[in-house]
């Protein structure tokens, strides 16, 4: 009979850990602007001085030989070290300032942690043994090895959700006018502010108005969307935010940028989001699950591309013509009690700034 034990799991990150659930400190988008790559996170501690220089050095050196479509090195530094010009002297590396609550949420003092493209852990190694652990990362990601992400990612593909004549309808409404340029949702100091960079993200949207349209829409969504989310995921959805119509557009290179849809307060109780192309006459503009595969999806007018709101997505840039397509998110009650948490937080601070002396 083998000795009995009871497999408990070790301090700090191991093999097969999701570091999208550990890396919750400010630093959790960065990886996100890397998508699709292999992830080396190196923690030096609190190592200033030459010792550092040359862990750095190394790292530096390695990083030059990765194909930069694959893997990108991090290094997480702690709140000690205020050199500003590391940056300019290994600009290969990706300096992620005042670390720490991410260095004890890894529990990985000292450790170099590589991640997959799903942000999953496949190897730790101390840090003095960083190049053989980055000898095994280029291995991995050389071009003659099949090394993209890992699985199919978790989307459902429906069919015929909008009639051919609503799609038609939905596009005369946008062309009607009112359509304005989309930005993107920020907390900042705790507010949520709307910004525009181009070169992330080119759209314009209208937002339906119409009453009846709007519940002939989301009884579409709900007879035609809804029961496969509860099937598929055992979440059945309550409700619905916005019924938007959107505009990817050649002309000006409409395109979204690697995101997730439900971060920052406003829009953390977002639990699906739903995209239903209506039309086909462009080229470009494909949904693409970057964490999971290569794979993009470019759905026949009418039908639905429905994924959970915390996968990383981007829409590429449209090269001819326009992509319309309608959007919106469904969470269900717990949903809902989260969005007015948040609500009454973003409230709370606002009042807290107001009463702050001047």
């Amino acid at each position: 009979m083998s000795q009995q034990a009871d497999f408990a799991l070790g301090q700090g990150a191991g093999r097969g850990d999701s570091a999208f659930l550990l890396n919750q400190s400010r630093h959790r988008l960065a990886f996100d602007a890397f998508p699709g790559r292999h992830i080396a996170l190196a923690f030096p501690g609190s190592a200033v001085g030459p010792a550092a220089e040359a862990e750095f050095a190394a790292l530096d050196a390695q990083a030059r030989t990765f194909d930069a479509g694959r893997a990108v090195v991090f290094v997480a530094l702690a709140a000690s070290n205020t050199d500003l010009s590391l940056e300019d002297r290994f600009p290969s590396i990706v300096f992620l300032r005042d670390g720490d609550e991410m260095a004890r949420a890894f529990g990985a003092d000292r450790r170099l942690i590589i991640l997959d493209p799903m942000q999953r852990v496949i190897d730790v190694a101390p840090l003095d043994q960083s190049k053989p652990a980055l000898g095994r990362l280029q291995a991995l990601i050389a071009p003659t090895r099949a090394s993209g992400p890992c699985s199919p990612a978790p989307v459902l593909a429906l069919a015929h959700v909008f009639e051919p004549e609503l799609c038609a309808h939905l596009i005369d409404r946008f062309e009607s006018g009112g359509a304005t340029e989309s930005g993107f949702m920020q907390d900042e100091r705790g507010r949520s502010i709307e910004n525009f960079d181009a070169s992330w993200k080119r759209r314009r949207d209208f937002h339906l108005t119409d009453p009846r349209l709007i519940a002939n829409l989301r009884a579409r969504v709900g007879r035609r969307i809804c029961p496969e989310i509860k099937k598929a995921y055992q979440m059945q959805p309550t409700r619905v935010e916005r019924d938007l119509v959107a505009c990817y557009d050649a002309e000006s290179g409409g395109h979204f940028g690697p995101h997730r849809d439900d971060t920052g307060l406003p829009v953390a109780h977002r639990q699906f989001a739903v995209s239903i192309n209506l039309n086909a006459a462009f080229e470009g503009g494909e949904i693409s699950f970057p964490e999971y595969s290569a794979q993009t999806f470019k759905p026949a007018p009418g039908a639905a591309i429905v994924f959970s709101a915390s996968i990383l997505h981007q829409v590429s840039k449209v090269t001819r013509g326009r992509r319309y397509v309608f959007l919106t998110f469904l969470f269900n009650e717990e949903g809902e009690r989260a969005r007015q948490a948040n609500l009454r937080a973003m409230e709370g601070r606002l009042q807290h700034r107001s009463a702050a002396p001047a």
